[in-house]
């Protein structure tokens, strides 16, 4: 009597069952490799029977295959619940400010543009100059003395006569005495989150008023 005894065959069968599938389908596989066994044991030739080791060994892969299919949905699941969470977070930040690397920001009447520029030594001599969208000086403001590190900024959206300026992208550029020179100094402007995009991985990126699209790793600070 010749029985099913082709391990090559065993192998195939355990490396398919490896492959990603439907959750239906990697049912289907797992009963259809126990029927399998089963029939192996029971046409078997009894003269030459399968070896206990070999047997031991199918199993083992089995049981190795059924655990990573529930692990593979585990992960799977929590997977589903973070992009559910970075969903979330995103549409909490759409109409917040957040505080990012630039020179320019948009001004709405009623509002300021704030921010911080980085200066790395001490000085007596700090100005910031405001620019519209085509470089015409709106104003310039004398900023006090300071140590080295953040410089906080501030602009209520006046121009040099005292009056308010239209909405609009307006550029902030700060330059501060450095050696015996003017040096333009590093700034991070607040600005409005428009919309936010989910894209693979649950990577957000931020589209940020008069900024553009910025990955939410650039993000210094919310507000």
């Amino acid at each position: 009597m010749e029985g099913i005894n082709s391990t090559s065959n065993d192998n195939a069968y355990i490396k398919d069952l490896q492959t990603p599938k439907v959750k239906e389908e990697k049912k289907g596989d797992q009963t259809d490799f126990m029927k399998l066994m089963i029939a192996q044991l029971q046409n078997q030739n009894p003269l030459d029977p399968k070896d206990g080791a070999e047997f031991l060994s199918q199993l083992a892969q089995f049981t190795q295959v059924e655990g990573i299919t529930r692990l593979n949905e585990q992960v799977e699941g929590l997977s589903n619940r973070f992009s559910s969470s970075q969903a979330l977070q995103a549409t909490a930040l759409v109409g917040r400010k957040v505080r990012v690397e630039t020179n320019q920001s948009l001004y709405t009447p009623g509002g300021e543009v704030t921010g911080m520029a980085e200066l790395p030594a001490s000085s007596t001599n700090i100005n910031m100059t405001v620019t519209d969208a085509s470089g015409r000086l709106i104003s310039q403001i004398k900023l006090p003395t300071s140590s080295a590190g953040e410089i906080p900024l501030l602009w209520d959206g006046t121009n040099q006569d005292g009056q308010k300026v239209p909405e609009g992208i307006y550029k902030i550029s700060v330059k501060a005495g450095q050696g015996g020179k003017m040096v333009e100094l590093r700034t991070e402007l607040d600005s409005n989150v428009n919309s936010v995009t989910i894209g693979v991985g649950g990577a957000m990126t931020l589209n940020v008023a008069a900024v553009g699209a910025l990955p939410l790793a650039e993000v210094t600070q919310i507000k």
